[in-house]
């Protein structure tokens, strides 16, 4: 039986905002995911990680439901979930529902997003404040590796911040910070909305204009490129743990960049599934880690191409040494035919997936309206699937270099174990 492609269509409200429907007949599931541009690069100045507390302050209630239970068991008795994310470039705000159910909940999900009422601040306070501590060491000292290495990458700049923020900035957050932050950024021209499901298109559509064509119009954020990289950067930070963690970190183009589709491809090479030559030689040949991973995160203007390892103190240089040696040998020889074959065979499945997945496809479909890439998951995998081989060299070896390397290590290693990870770091060419 041949599968029944999704029906996109796009909308704009009188507030200006995108409003995209995905009409996919077949499933049991409705989607309704409001995405705007309230991430931690555009926290305000002195406030970092006012988006991420914001976020956790929608859950606390609206006018109509006062109140985090009453607001939960406003969609719970519908059978839905209510689900919200802060990430570095953007939020999200979803509800999954059933289908008979979605256009009943649409008013109740537009006030979370439009009017929340911002009641018990010092509750969700001591929340996040937990939340913050579980990345700091018993002195206040950052000890997630990731957020270490965005700060060595990135410095003061908004993306080396961490999303959670920080406690001195949790403190002084108050209802005029909120109100602030959300009329800047919970706006129509720095959101979108995006159903997926069953549905009457037209049910929906008047639903959402009821209830958000009174939204501001606002604008979209500005945002200040970092400085260049000036590599390289590395950080040993001491922290008693049964592990060490170990991040290889470089500076990498943007989404926007011409370059980024040959990027993605050559993570996926690395890292894309079990038989990739980054889990075959570091876990399955070698026993070094339970699992290490590569990825690619690109924003409008810039990103950071990250492998990562947990192991023992005493194999921290081992690794080290391992992933330098497949990252040397990607960038000066190249993949192989057979691998460059698989990765594209694995993009074009793997695009097609999202095809059956409503939760899946409101994600893409939004952030691709929001940050003007790509639009549709197909599209995307030939674009992908087009990469030459010879672009992939060439990227890579404009990617893996050492103006471009941060490196950092959170854990317990001797002495000698640093030094030799330094020096491996130096050595890099």
């Amino acid at each position: 039986m041949t599968a029944i492609a999704p029906i996109v269509s796009r909308n704009v409200l009188e507030s200006g905002l995108r409003v995209i429907t995905i009409e996919m007949p077949a499933v049991r599931t409705a989607v309704i995911e409001f995405i705007s541009e309230a991430g931690s690069r555009y926290d305000a100045s002195g406030h970092p990680g006012v988006s991420h507390f914001l976020e956790h302050m929608l859950y606390r209630g609206t006018p109509s439901h006062p109140g985090p239970h009453e607001l939960a068991l406003a969609f719970e008795r519908k059978g839905g979930l209510l689900e919200a994310a802060t990430y570095i470039d953007h939020g999200s705000v979803v509800l999954s529902i059933p289908p008979t159910n979605l256009v009943r909940a649409i008013p109740s999900f537009c006030e979370v997003v439009r009017s929340p009422i911002l009641e018990g601040m010092d509750v969700e306070r001591a929340i996040v404040r937990e939340e913050i501590l579980e990345n700091l060491d018993e002195d206040g000292r950052l000890v997630d590796p990731d957020d270490i290495g965005r700060v060595l990458s990135f410095g003061d700049h908004s993306l080396g911040h961490p999303i959670t923020g920080t406690i001195a900035a949790l403190e002084r957050f108050d209802e005029q910070v909120l109100r602030a932050h959300h009329d800047q950024l919970y706006v129509g021209a720095a959101s979108v909305i995006c159903v997926a499901g069953a549905f009457d298109k037209g049910a929906v559509l008047d639903a959402l204009a009821h209830h958000l064509n009174g939204l501001p119009r606002g604008t979209r954020p500005s945002i200040v490129t970092p400085a260049e990289s000036q590599g390289p950067k590395y950080e040993f930070v001491k922290y008693s743990d049964s592990q060490s963690h170990l991040r290889i970190i470089f500076r990498a183009p943007g989404n926007l960049d011409p370059r980024e589709p040959a990027i993605e491809l050559l993570l996926r090479l690395i890292d894309d599934g079990m038989s990739t030559r980054l889990y075959h030689r570091i876990c399955n040949t070698l026993g070094l880690c339970y699992d290490v991973s590569a990825y690619y995160e690109a924003w409008s203007d810039v990103g950071v191409v990250e492998f990562a390892g947990d192991c023992a103190h005493e194999q921290v240089a081992e690794l080290g040494s391992e992933l330098f040696e497949i990252i040397v040998r990607l960038r000066d020889d190249g993949p192989t035919e057979e691998e460059f074959v698989a990765a594209k065979e694995r993009v074009m499945w793997q695009h097609a997936e999202l095809l059956d997945d409503p939760a899946e496809l409101t994600g893409f479909h939004g952030y691709a309206e929001l940050k003007g890439v790509t639009v549709d998951p197909m599209v995307r995998a030939e674009q992908l699937t087009q990469v030459t081989m010879e672009e992939l060299r060439r990227v890579a070896k404009e990617l893996f270099t050492l103006h471009n390397l941060t490196v950092v290590c959170v854990g317990e290693p001797k002495k000698r174990v640093r030094e030799q990870l330094e020096r491996q770091i130096l050595r890099f060419v």
